[in-house]
């Protein structure tokens, strides 16, 4: 349907440009369906390398919890669920609020932190809530479970610098593109790589 409005819209002569954090989604959506006569392809790197896109830097932090299991599902990934469960444990509540406020470079930054069910969010907003630092203001919530103006009311409360973080259950993750958003917390785990690039594009953009 894509391809279809492009074709109609616009001179066959036009050039198209796409944009994408996943070029090859699965095999009925990959690049070279949509593009079938490249001219050019650049990476994500290769776009860092150019100054187009921010300069990452990833931290990895171990969180030391009792011992669990997490059911993965037929398709291969974890359970929201389960998973929600366990990284709503203080632990991890902990750890992510000093990742936030603990690092002054970190307060400076608009934040967006991924989490995996709708519980463990309103279990985070609650403890960055009773830990708030004095003047930051309260992460806005944005999830499915939320009415639609509310969870736009907070995007756009971001990116006009009213908020400085949003804490999101699988959204924003295709599509939302906000300048202010230069940390990524991940508190959702994937198995997916179209899942985890989606997610680690946003602070990119």
């Amino acid at each position: 349907a894509r391809m279809k409005a492009l074709e109609e819209a616009f001179d066959s002569r036009a050039v198209r440009l796409g944009l994408t954090a996943s070029p090859d989604w699965n095999e009925h959506r990959q690049l070279a369906h949509f593009f079938p006569d490249l001219i050019h392809r650049m990476t994500i790197p290769e776009a860092v390398d150019l100054g187009l896109l921010a300069k990452p830097k990833i931290f990895v932090h171990d969180v030391d919890v009792d011992g669990s299991e997490i059911t993965l599902l037929p398709g291969g990934d974890f359970d929201d669920e389960e998973l929600g469960r366990l990284m709503s444990s203080g632990p991890f509540l902990e750890w992510a609020r000093r990742c936030r406020y603990d690092d002054l470079e970190n307060r400076k930054l608009g934040t967006l932190f991924c989490c995996k069910s709708a519980q463990q969010a309103y279990d985070l907003v609650a403890y960055l809530n009773a830990h708030l630092p004095a003047g930051s203001p309260e992460p806005g919530l944005v999830l499915y479970g939320i009415a639609s103006r509310k969870r736009r009311e907070a995007t756009l409360a971001f990116e006009a610098g009213e908020l400085d973080t949003l804490i999101q259950v699988g959204i924003l993750l295709e599509g939302w593109n906000a300048p202010r958003c230069k940390l990524l917390i991940d508190l959702s785990p994937t198995t997916s790589l179209v899942r985890a690039t989606q997610k680690f594009f946003r602070p990119l953009t």
